[in-house]
């Protein structure tokens, strides 16, 4: 298997592909992060947290990896809101929602009220009021069967 991440975790490379320095962050027991070489702006920092093993989606995490890069992940937030006052946290989980790296991995942006970033917009649609309770019952029919 051919993984960016995963020559990062075992240190097969060293180098981001812009030549940039791999360096790590913080480590735990099952995460690791570091810095991304995507900037939106240049005075934020744009950290990942990624698991130490391969795990292309978030879904195939066992609990206990998940939960160290759950709090892998608070521990940041709160480390980069402190310097920056706030911070975007997002997963893109598979190809269709944007994850060119299949190997799951959490983006943390940090913010601050003047730095003019737009993470996401969308133009809210409505729905009718049968739309979305048929909705609602779905997702709580498929949540129910994947708990059986």
């Amino acid at each position: 298997m051919n993984c960016l991440f995963c020559d990062f975790v075992s240190r097969k490379r060293k180098q981001h592909v812009d030549g940039l320095p791999f360096i790590p962050v913080n480590k735990t027991k099952h995460t690791l992060s570091f810095l991304s070489i995507d900037f939106p702006v240049r005075e934020n920092a744009h950290l990942l947290i990624i698991p130490k093993n391969h795990f292309a989606y978030i879904e195939d995490i066992p609990k206990p990896v998940l939960n160290d890069l759950i709090s892998h992940t608070a521990l940041a937030a709160k480390i980069i809101k402190k310097s920056y006052g706030g911070c975007n946290v997002w997963v893109n989980n598979g190809k269709s929602a944007g994850q060119y790296i299949p190997h799951i991995h959490v983006h943390l942006i940090s913010r601050d009220r003047s730095d003019k970033i737009e993470i996401m917009r969308w133009k809210r649609k409505n729905i009718s009021e049968k739309k979305f309770k048929d909705l609602s019952l779905f997702l709580q029919e498929q949540f129910s069967a994947a708990e059986n």
